[in-house]
């Protein structure tokens, strides 16, 4: 009977977790396609340009914002009752009209709507951005090392091993590539747990 109320209990978690499966696949092999074809000859990797990962960071925020507001609702029972439910979901304090409890929960409310509203997008967006472009960099750095050599001689001599490291360098971006698409969708749903199905 224990056993049996404890997974009954879990069964709505898991529930709300399948839902959102075909989401963060999608995200996963999205990110993934989009970061290895950047990395054919001549292409430019669109997860490179901040534009197109503050999209993506978007998508997460639309996600789990609308997501929180809508659980809040549900499980309170009405939209005021429901939003009121989701800002006292979003402080791990318990509210009380005490002045210094107050002044507390006050600091923690605006750290965790910023948060909420703009800190976990914004390291979601740079964390993607920055990683990708870096790769870019370093390689390219690797492969045109050898142009600031004068001598023709030396070119050839300092060539081959800025080439190797250029390859092993190449090697490495493939395996950051998905790294960063896994990073990007674990993250996300993180959030999204941590505001759809909060533990305080």
């Amino acid at each position: 009977g224990e056993a049996h109320d404890h997974h009954h209990d879990e069964l709505p978690k898991h529930w709300l977790a399948d839902k959102f499966v075909p989401l963060f696949v999608c995200m996963f092999f999205f990110l993934a396609l989009i970061n290895l074809m950047g990395l054919i000859p001549g292409s430019t990797t669109a997860s490179s340009a901040i534009t197109f990962t503050a999209g993506m960071a978007l998508i997460t925020l639309s996600v789990y914002g609308v997501g929180a507001f809508v659980m809040s609702i549900r499980q309170e029972g009405g939209i005021a009752a429901g939003i009121f439910g989701f800002f006292k979901n979003l402080v791990p304090y318990h509210f009380s009209w005490k002045p210094m409890d107050l002044m507390v929960w006050v600091l923690l409310f605006l750290i965790e709507f910023a948060g909420f509203i703009f800190i976990k997008p914004f390291a979601l967006m740079v964390r993607l951005f920055a990683n990708m472009t870096a790769g870019h960099c370093s390689l390219l750095s690797f492969l045109f090392i050898n142009l600031l050599v004068p001598s023709e001689g030396w070119r050839i001599a300092t060539g081959v091993p800025t080439v190797a490291m250029g390859v092993g360098l190449y090697a490495l971006e493939i395996f950051v590539s998905i790294l960063q698409a896994y990073i990007f969708t674990y993250l996300s749903a993180i959030f999204l747990g941590l505001y759809l199905v909060p533990e305080h």
